[in-house]
């Protein structure tokens, strides 16, 4: 029996230690659009792909799933933002997050001063924190935007193209990863736990 636990115990370490990493990479979701019609649609929308994110914009309209015609988006169809300048992009998150990251485009020559694609994020009403990206003017989606910040979370988020003119941001393959719940982190530790008893004793 006393031969019998520590056998145990390993088996139960690796267990976990192997279910841990799928449970970190199953925790982040990515929207593409792909299964939203293509279309205009109303502040608050939410892509079919998940329920985590709604959309909207800081003038109440300009929401357009729109088609790729020529590199605008990663896949077939993407979000776009119409309007005047300061019409932004706002995504409101139903549980706290983590870590953002998307894709833009529509970067091309303008006529408009057009520099900086602008991701800001907020807790409640408290800023969090902000990155910025340089185009690099090629009118593709090519280029990518992520906040990630040890210690910090955020439920929204206000992408934008700093400009002075009617230049619409394209967006697509928004990866959002959640703040992990109590329980996946206590399980997390308990396999760091156990996996250091093993090292322990195999070292015995």
């Amino acid at each position: 029996m006393m031969r019998f636990r520590p056998i145990a115990i390993s088996a139960l370490c690796f267990s976990l230690a192997s279910t841990i990493p799928s449970l970190a990479l199953a925790d982040t979701i990515t929207i593409d659009f792909e299964n939203d019609p293509i279309g205009i649609v109303n502040d608050g929308f939410q892509s079919v792909e998940s329920s985590l994110a709604r959309f909207s914009t800081t003038f109440g309209h300009g929401l357009v799933i729109s088609e790729n015609f020529s590199g605008e988006f990663r896949g077939t169809r993407g979000l776009a933002v119409f309007g005047l300048p300061n019409n932004e992009l706002v995504m409101d998150f139903a549980v706290p997050m983590q870590r953002i990251s998307l894709w833009f485009g529509n970067d091309g020559f303008t006529p408009f001063q057009l520099d900086l694609a602008a991701l800001i994020v907020f807790n409640g009403n408290q800023l969090v924190g902000a990155e910025g990206v340089a185009f690099n003017g090629n009118d593709l989606m090519d280029q990518s935007i992520t906040f990630s910040r040890v210690g910090a979370v955020f439920n929204r988020a206000i992408f934008f193209y700093r400009h002075n003119g009617p230049v619409a941001e394209t967006v697509d393959d928004i990866s959002l990863t959640p703040v992990p719940e109590p329980g996946t982190l206590a399980l997390f530790g308990t396999g760091l736990l156990l996996a250091a008893c093993k090292r322990r004793r195999l070292r015995a």
